[in-house]
């Protein structure tokens, strides 16, 4: 497909998509895919080597402020008063693919309930039956395809294998005492139970939307990493064009132009922080930093997270998360995929339960994840705990 090339060099496009994670890289290679020329932008660089492709590093870019920074952006919420006036972690990532490139790789996509309650209170097309052949789309599952799983997807999801000691006991004591069995695909049939933690790996190496999306795209697909989108340009009202700075030096660049639409897909953090600097937000806050009005709206109200509270115990059956061991296996994981437990997530099982907490609604309101070594409570320790092994 020819591109209709303007006089400043940066062809327009039929769509611009901001950011490359984990939404923004497959909306816009499905788009590309029809047949529409698609300039996707990501303030981050394609990343390379073993930092972002062995799966059990995530844990050492989450541990090691200096790794941190160089994948995300580290951001922090304010004071949190219900949380003894702490700030918490909030980094997002800064690469080609987005989170996808630094997550955990946990693949959970969802309890049906929840897609089905969405439906019902009138979000038209995201019940569970509706989405469901995206999800299929989407992956290439270890057991193949099957009703509600797929199995030739650009995602691939494998379990993790080779479980440190500590896990098999976790995964038997929780059992054991909420009366959870084992579940052999909690994104199947039945979400309820204990498994090994499934995962967006394959062959020992992590499968971001980099990978699984871009790395084939087509020519009417074009990337443009290393550049920051500062302000979306609406013109009689309508989004035309995202202005650009290089993400270094902030120097500005020609403007990205859609002929079509603007889609941002920049996370919950960069999406509204985008349309705010676009002058796309409430009113009287953007006056206060100097912005023009374009539209009044309550952009950014009513973000909810879950909250994630990591408790370390000395235990058995451990894994050392000492410099020396985590280089020594890293060292071996290079030259080897699969030969250490750097091959899967450091998290390696799950279990979904119900508290109790209340009234029974069918759904598990709580995870619970083991991590066969100890975690760092706030991410800004230098490394992870040890958890002995006695």
């Amino acid at each position: 497909m020819k591109r209709r090339q303007r006089p400043d060099g940066l062809p327009s496009a039929d769509y611009v998509v901001v950011g490359s994670g984990s939404a923004g890289a497959i909306l816009a290679r499905r788009l590309a895919d029809t047949g529409a020329s698609v300039t996707l932008i990501e303030s981050g660089r394609q990343l390379r080597g073993p930092l972002v492709t062995v799966p059990g590093m995530c844990g050492a870019i989450h541990a090691v402020t200096t790794l941190q920074r160089r994948v995300t952006w580290p951001a922090h919420t304010i004071a949190q008063r219900h949380m003894n006036g702490r700030k918490l972690p909030q980094s997002h990532g800064r690469a080609l693919g987005g989170g996808s490139v630094i997550n955990g790789m946990a693949f959970v996509r969802g309890n049906r309930r929840n897609y089905d309650d969405w439906a019902a209170d009138g979000a038209t097309g995201w019940g569970f039956d509706d989405v469901l052949p995206s999800f299929r789309r989407l992956e290439s599952f270890e057991d193949g395809p099957s009703e509600l799983r797929g199995g030739t997807g650009p995602i691939a999801v494998e379990r993790a294998t080779g479980l440190a000691p500590v896990t098999e006991s976790f995964m038997a004591a929780l059992s054991a005492t909420t009366g959870l069995a084992a579940n052999d695909d909690y994104n199947g049939a039945q979400q309820f139970g204990v498994a090994a933690l499934q995962q967006s790996t394959h062959a020992g190496r992590r499968v971001g939307t980099d990978r699984g999306y871009l790395h084939d795209a087509p020519l009417n697909l074009q990337v443009l990493s290393g550049v920051t989108a500062t302000r979306v340009i609406v013109e009689n009202g309508r989004a035309v064009a995202v202005e650009l700075a290089r993400s270094k030096d902030r120097r500005p660049v020609a403007p990205a132009r859609a002929t079509r639409e603007v889609i941002i897909s920049a996370g919950s953090l960069g999406s509204p922080r985008l349309l705010m600097l676009s002058g796309i937000g409430h009113a009287q806050h953007l006056r206060e930093h100097g912005i023009d009005i374009v539209a009044d709206l309550p952009v950014g109200d009513n973000l909810h997270d879950h909250l994630f509270v990591p408790m370390s115990y000395h235990a058995r059956g451990g894994r050392r998360a000492s410099p020396l061991a985590f280089a020594t296996a890293m060292a071996r994981e290079s030259v080897r995929p699969r030969s250490t437990h750097l091959a899967h997530t450091p998290f390696e099982a799950v279990g979904f339960l119900d508290s109790g907490a209340r009234t029974r609604t069918h759904i598990p309101d709580l995870q619970m994840f083991i991590l066969p070594m100890g975690y760092p409570e706030n991410q800004d320790y230098t490394w992870p705990l040890i958890l002995h092994r006695h």
